[in-house]
């Protein structure tokens, strides 16, 4: 992992930064903060601060995080910023961060993958896969927001 100075992680790039001075994806990096982002090629739409899930390549399954494409093991990160499919760019995954919750989700509990794309929720029900490693750490009100959460190294565990 590289300490970046002087690169913006929140600038997503529609082409790959081949120059001899970009990344390559799966590369990580930290900022002056601590906190740590690796670098993607998204295969899908993602919105701002969706939680995404990125499989080994880091190209071929980068999308917002659902019930349906939870695959246990693989890695989550947050988008700071919105992609469009077949941009590169950076997801944050170690640090304080804003992400995509439910409506009326607890802070500090533990988070579940829902059917709306890259929103985490606290829901319990049976049969829900978990996000492990991601919290929010302010309530959300009545209808879905995005909230202040933190980042230790997320991915996709257990079913409910």
């Amino acid at each position: 992992m590289g300490f970046a100075i002087g690169y913006n992680p929140t600038n997503p790039s529609s082409t790959a930064q081949t120059d001899g001075k970009g990344f390559a994806p799966g590369d990580q990096i930290e900022d002056g903060s601590g906190n740590v982002w690796v670098y993607v090629k998204a295969s899908a739409a993602i919105s701002q601060y969706d939680t995404v899930t990125y499989d080994e390549t880091f190209i071929t399954t980068v999308t917002p995080l659902t019930t349906s494409n939870a695959a246990r093991g693989d890695k989550l990160g947050v988008a700071s910023v919105a992609f469009a499919s077949g941009d590169y760019g950076f997801l944050q995954i170690y640090g304080p961060c804003t992400m995509n919750v439910a409506a009326s989700c607890a802070p500090n509990a533990q988070l579940t993958a829902t059917s709306v794309a890259g929103v985490l929720d606290d829901a319990t029900t049976a049969s829900l896969i978990v996000a492990d490693a991601i919290y929010t750490t302010a309530a959300s009100a009545s209808v879905a927001a995005s909230k202040a959460g933190v980042l230790n190294w997320p991915a996709v565990g257990r079913t409910l």
